[in-house]
């Protein structure tokens, strides 16, 4: 199937993201599957369970090249990576899921579509059980910042490298987890307290590098470490990423 014949099937799907990508995966031959599922979390929809761990698919080149200098990561690198680092906090548990971060499409699939369509993406453990609870948040489609509900201190707290509020992103993840706490016939105490905005959050310099910035918010908070790097450190993290990702293992 030529790149023309899959536009125009794309259009004749009119909206339908299923069948979307079902079309997009018959043109790929060997490798329908992994496009089939590139497209499906592209648009937010994703398979029961699915968090940041399931059904993640390996960043391809063009995604990897995301991570020279003066790229915006793709959702693909983000994906990965926060998969990573899940692997590696559990490893240093004993093999125990302590934290959970969230898929990047998730805030967007939530607030768009309601809690019907993301109660199933974290069916196979108990949230509350757990210490942390991570959220990725692409604000306007152009900015990533990095939600961290701590379910032990009930704080949500957010990590953005322009300094903004946010309020509205904690009030939705709050919301989220009302919701969540009710489907599960929970008895979670409300008495969360939102921490929009750190004065020692790390800034970015430009307009470009706050996937990294995200990223290396969702290491540190999820290890319970200090924020100690900046904008001067974003090319090292950007190889250092690059690396991991290659080698499928965190080196921090």
């Amino acid at each position: 199937m030529s790149t023309a014949q899959i536009r125009r099937a794309l259009v004749e799907a009119e909206g339908n993201v299923q069948r979307a990508a079902e079309i997009v995966a018959s043109g790929l031959g060997e490798h329908k599957n992994d496009a089939r599922q590139r497209c499906l979390e592209r648009h937010g929809v994703m398979p029961e369970g699915a968090g940041a761990t399931v059904g993640v698919v390996d960043p391809d080149a063009a995604d990897l090249a995301t991570l020279r200098p003066g790229r915006w990561l793709s959702d693909a690198v983000l994906t990965a990576y926060f998969a990573l680092v899940e692997a590696h906090h559990s490893q240093a548990h004993g093999g125990k899921k302590r934290i959970h971060i969230f898929s990047p499409h998730f805030m967007t699939v939530f607030l768009k579509n309601g809690f019907k369509h993301v109660k199933s993406w974290t069916k196979k453990f108990d949230l509350f059980a757990l210490d942390k609870v991570l959220v990725p948040v692409h604000v306007n489609g152009n900015h990533w910042i990095m939600m961290v509900a701590d379910m032990r201190a009930k704080t949500i707290t957010t990590y953005d490298s322009l300094g903004k509020d946010n309020a509205w992103a904690a009030e939705a993840l709050h919301r989220y987890l009302q919701f969540k706490a009710i489907d599960d016939d929970k008895n979670v105490p409300d008495d969360w307290e939102f921490i929009p905005l750190l004065k020692d959050v790390p800034q970015q310099k430009n307009t470009f590098d706050c996937g990294v910035f995200a990223a290396r918010f969702a290491f540190l908070a999820a290890n319970d470490r200090p924020f100690d790097f900046g904008q001067s450190n974003i090319p090292e993290l950007r190889k250092r990423m690059m690396d991991d990702l290659q080698q499928k293992m965190l080196s921090e």
